[in-house]
């Protein structure tokens, strides 16, 4: 078994039991490299990264399948010139047919506005797909604002021996649309309307600091007509729009506090389900994951909010064979 091999199954291993550090380290002792010991922290990151992809992008609605890869690849030099991807996705298209793309994940950590990679590793992940005849996408997580893009590796930029892209260019050429990542534009403000009490009530799931437990949840367009929501709905929009608060009343009991949105806003579904799990504090993980989309669609429904399709800015030919795939029924 190779050094990446054992990184990938002490991280699983560490995942799914609760082991000692000295076993942990008995295990890493048994890596050969000191640069990749040294760097273990690192591959953890890359393969925690590579399983919040597999759980988010699974759930959004056009996506068949997420299957990870494999990168035990043999003879061991092979990689010097081809490299297996990350993992392998299905899209399910307009005409109802299946479509497959190969997908390479990377993170980029703290407050970096760009990406770079080494044009060797590139190279050989463009072999592979080319070998294959299947499109290579990069799936790229900005850890600066917590939203991912994906993207043809036609916009990175190659500047000596690295291929490099800016978070706004990755914005503006993202194609996460074939798999079902909406954007939702909400062009009004949006009024929330949510009733509190301090007695304690059965099955709550949130309490407010001042006012108390949730008693219901309303949310309205124009602070007339309002509709009841869950609380769960309420939280999925109230955790990626900012509410103020215009109005404190009290009655007996009930405290009745309403609340206006501060603008307009334009929100991928992605990143919608990754903001409201982090205010919750839920790992993202399928369950977690399934309740927020449920969620999310739940109250953008009961809004008439509408979607539409994000396309690359300067679709590359990549992109516009798999924009046709996705949408020939539709567009």
């Amino acid at each position: 078994m190779n050094d990446i091999s054992k990184i990938k199954l002490i991280h699983d291993v560490k995942q799914s039991f609760s082991i000692s550090d000295d076993l942990t380290n008995q295990l890493i002792d048994q890596i050969e490299s000191e640069d990749k010991k040294e760097n273990i922290d690192r591959f953890y990151q890359g393969y925690a990264n590579e399983t919040i992809f597999k759980h988010l992008f699974s759930e959004l609605p056009w996506t068949e399948l997420v299957h990870e890869l494999n990168q035990d690849q043999y003879p061991c030099e092979s990689k010097e010139d081809i490299q297996v991807p990350d993992a392998l996705a299905f899209f399910k298209t307009s005409a109802k047919n299946i479509k497959p793309v190969l997908v390479e994940i990377k993170r980029v950590s703290e407050r970096k506005t760009t990406i770079e990679l080494m044009s060797k590793q590139i190279k050989a992940c463009n072999k592979y797909a080319s070998i294959a005849q299947i499109p290579l996408l990069y799936a790229i997580y900005w850890e600066l604002f917590d939203v991912w893009t994906i993207n043809s590796v036609d916009h990175f930029d190659l500047t000596k021996k690295r291929f490099k892209v800016s978070l706004f260019e990755a914005f503006k050429q993202d194609i996460s649309c074939i798999f079902g990542d909406l954007t939702f534009i909400l062009d009004k403000k949006v009024f929330r309307k949510t009733q509190y009490t301090n007695i304690i009530q059965k099955n709550n799931i949130f309490r407010h600091t001042r006012h108390g437990y949730v008693l219901k949840d309303y949310l309205s367009l124009d602070d007339k007509n309002y509709i009841e929501v869950s609380e769960l709905e309420s939280s999925a929009l109230g955790h990626n729009i900012q509410f103020y608060e215009i109005s404190c009343t009290k009655k007996d009991s009930v405290v009745e506090v309403i609340e206006c949105s501060d603008s307009e806003h334009l929100i991928r579904f992605s990143t919608m389900v990754l903001k409201h799990l982090a205010r919750l504090k839920c790992d993202v993980k399928t369950d977690y994951v399934r309740m927020s989309a449920n969620s999310i669609s739940g109250v953008l429904g009961k809004l008439a909010v509408k979607e539409m399709l994000m396309f690359p800015k300067d679709s590359t030919q990549q992109d516009r064979m798999l924009i046709d795939q996705a949408f020939s029924r539709i567009l």
